[in-house]
């Protein structure tokens, strides 16, 4: 490895470039990641979460803890089985 800066006759390899370092064989395809539904569901968790605590205190509402427990979890489960079958769906092509 030398110190001394390349002289004009050398060529000089852009690593930078993307069109360089893609193959004419290769195509250009993106791939794809699947829906972070899980990211969502959780999301949509804790927004709930939020507006039923603000209601309990703000609006005096009251909510039996079990209830709502169970009520949260058969929803998100709910929205996560849906959401993979959807996720599945567009993968095999189907959508």
């Amino acid at each position: 490895m030398s110190t001394q800066p390349s002289t004009p006759d050398e060529p000089v390899e852009n690593i930078f470039d993307p069109e360089e370092q893609l193959s004419p064989s290769a195509p250009a395809v993106a791939h794809r990641h699947p829906f972070p539904t899980a990211t969502l569901v959780l999301g949509l968790v804790a927004i709930v979460v939020a507006v039923l605590v603000l209601g309990a205190n703000l609006l005096n509402w009251t909510l039996d803890p079990a209830i709502v427990g169970v009520s949260l979890l058969a929803g998100a489960g709910f929205l996560m089985i849906i959401g993979g079958i959807l996720t599945h769906r567009q993968s095999d092509g189907k959508a």
